[in-house]
């Protein structure tokens, strides 16, 4: 996931979301920071334990079940550093999505050393706790910009009426990525991320800083080569159905004689009045 305190140019500057939007979302941003704290504080892997949920997902290097993973892992040293400068939630207050830089160092008083940013998707929990869903990220080099971690009113509280849901299985927000790989295949990556893409889209792509908003990614897919064949194959949603994530694989043809490259990716979408448009795709390549 991460690694934090970095900064790289996002659509959005830090921003204040109003209560009135969703009183929960400032409950998701500060479980993002508590997430980051607690990491400092003990370490990356049991801060991952603590905040992971039961059936959260990792990409080690195909997805997994994260805490599994990690209860056979022992805890690495070095300090990964972390905070949002985005989020988005459903409009039943119990998905949402936090997305930020990340920096890795040796030890608390050493520089960072590596960079990167993540893309992390959370479900409120029957405690009224929030746990992750599924979390994955990039890297890339320094950025030249520093980018403010996202502000929200701590003076928070959960409404005591508040009804949590489960997410719901995607069956049709899989069928959706599954048209979206179609038309990659038919149309080709401009014609038809162009269908699916707004201002507030945000992919990450190993080695390259965040690509943010239309023109941006669009410029971006114009300098892509070979053909590129998404496979989905799970994801969730959640019960107001305007917020979920698929993932799957990626492969990359570059030419019919190659072997093609692969790549995991995750995307996390938003149902925007009638359209679903893609909040955040990341990709890294299956090592």
């Amino acid at each position: 996931m991460k690694s934090g305190i970095i900064f790289f140019v996002l659509f959005f500057v830090s921003t204040f979301y109003p209560q009135n939007k969703n009183s929960n979302i400032n409950s998701l941003i500060a479980a993002e920071f508590s997430f980051a704290a607690r990491a400092a504080e003990v370490n990356t892997r049991d801060a991952f334990i603590e905040f992971i949920a039961e059936d959260g997902i990792l990409f080690r290097p195909t997805s997994v079940n994260g805490k599994n993973f990690l209860l056979n892992r022992e805890p690495a040293a070095g300090l990964l550093s972390w905070y949002p400068v985005a989020a988005e939630i459903s409009s039943d207050g119990c998905m949402g999505f936090t997305i930020g830089p990340w920096d890795y160092k040796k030890d608390k008083d050493s520089a960072p050393i590596a960079f990167g940013n993540f893309c992390t998707v959370w479900q409120l929990q029957k405690d009224g706790s929030w746990k992750f869903l599924i979390d994955f990220g990039n890297s890339n080099d320094k950025p030249a910009e520093i980018e403010s971690p996202l502000k929200y009113n701590t003076d928070f509280a959960r409404s005591q009426n508040q009804k949590i849901v489960e997410p719901l299985s995607a069956d049709g927000l899989i069928l959706l990525d599954k048209q979206f790989a179609n038309e990659t295949n038919s149309n080709g990556l401009q014609a038809s991320y162009k269908k699916y893409i707004d201002s507030s889209t945000r992919l990450l792509r190993d080695e390259l800083l965040p690509i943010n908003g239309t023109k941006s990614i669009e410029e971006y897919l114009s300098r892509l080569e070979g053909k590129h064949e998404f496979i989905p194959a799970d994801g969730k949603i959640s019960s107001s159905k305007d917020i979920g994530y698929t993932y799957g694989t990626l492969l990359v043809h570059k030419s019919p004689s190659e072997q093609p490259i692969k790549y995991n990716y995750m995307r996390v979408w938003q149902k925007k009045k009638s359209s679903w448009i893609i909040l955040a795709e990341v990709t890294n390549p299956l090592q």
